[in-house]
């Protein structure tokens, strides 16, 4: 198991957090720092098709449904020899596309070990699959070489990036707000050891998936992005049907097993910093949590709001 600190953390305070990592020479999980990733082999890496992840565009509507898998299908044929952007800051690193993990259940329970602070117990059961494959695929998706980044479109050519900073003794998960003609990129969260976060709240979270989604008569969320950005999401005032949505994207990327134990367990511990308030300012919405960028001191009010416009339902900045 990946222990999360004992300390018990609170609505406004929440300490550092320190995750194991796998050792080969001890044979065991050893306490780090941070989400540090190590020991990986070659044959367990494939190279990866250069992919991007699907974009749509739907309507809005209480009914969620989740994006079917043809359309996510006809979606990856289109995006298909897309070049790897520039992300400034990661110029010499091994950045490489990592929508080619999408497709797999396995990735995404991997992905939500930044959920439930490393304990993989609960995300077996949901996702129906071993501890052994789920470590084995961690170690696949943590090699030093190789840093998948999974990419959001957002309006106006901003482009939300998921970086899985695997570092040696720094690992981690960067959550950057980027647009071509900018020179630096705008972090959101960050999910390691030294945390910083939340980067989103419920509607929001809610708002990027369904601007994701197909168009059709219907309103759907895409359950990529959905569960992509859910380790960054962090509400203490989440609706009733909260527990339904996550259960229907966890079953529409793969899960088979107890997926509303899992919702449940998942909103209930939501990431590093548990459930934390937001509160809407003319300068957009800014979260109450002293470890957030998304709050005044971190970022200028103009950025302030215009991540909230890009996140937003609206999704215009």
């Amino acid at each position: 198991m990946i222990e999360a600190c004992s300390r018990r953390r609170t609505a406004q305070h929440r300490a550092p957090r320190v995750v194991p990592a796998w050792s080969p020479d001890v044979g065991r999980w050893r306490r780090q720092p941070s989400f540090q990733k190590v020991w990986t082999r070659p044959e367990d890496v494939r190279h990866p098709p250069s992919l991007g992840l699907p974009r749509h565009v739907g309507s809005q509507s209480k009914s969620w449904l989740p994006l079917t898998r043809a359309g996510q299908a006809g979606v990856r044929d289109l995006c298909q020899n897309r070049p790897m952007p520039v992300i400034p800051g990661y110029e010499d690193d091994p950045l490489v596309d990592g929508a080619y993990l999408t497709d797999e259940p396995l990735f995404w329970a991997c992905h939500l070990l930044q959920c439930t602070n490393g304990v993989e117990e609960p995300l077996c059961a949901g996702f129906g699959v071993s501890k052994d494959d789920l470590l084995q695929f961690f170690e696949r998706v943590s090699a030093q070489h190789r840093w998948p980044v999974l990419s959001v479109p957002l309006s106006a050519g901003h482009v939300l990036h998921v970086l899985y900073r695997n570092l040696p003794g720094e690992g981690g998960y960067d959550y950057l707000l980027h647009r071509p003609d900018w020179t630096a990129t705008v972090p959101l969260a960050r999910v390691e050891g030294c945390f910083r976060g939340p980067g989103l709240c419920w509607p929001e979270l809610l708002a990027v998936a369904h601007k994701a989604a197909e168009a059709g008569s219907a309103a759907r969320l895409d359950p990529q992005t959905f569960l992509l950005l859910l380790p960054i999401m962090s509400d203490a005032d989440l609706p009733e049907d909260a527990d339904d949505v996550l259960a229907a994207m966890l079953t529409a990327c793969g899960a088979t097993g107890e997926t509303g134990a899992l919702a449940r367990i998942l909103l209930e511990e939501q990431s590093c910093w548990g459930p934390q308030p937001w509160t809407l300012t003319p300068a957009g919405r800014i979260s109450e949590s002293r470890y957030a960028f998304r709050r005044p001191g971190e970022m200028s009010s103009d950025m302030l709001a215009q991540v909230s416009l890009l996140l937003g339902p609206g999704g215009n900045a």
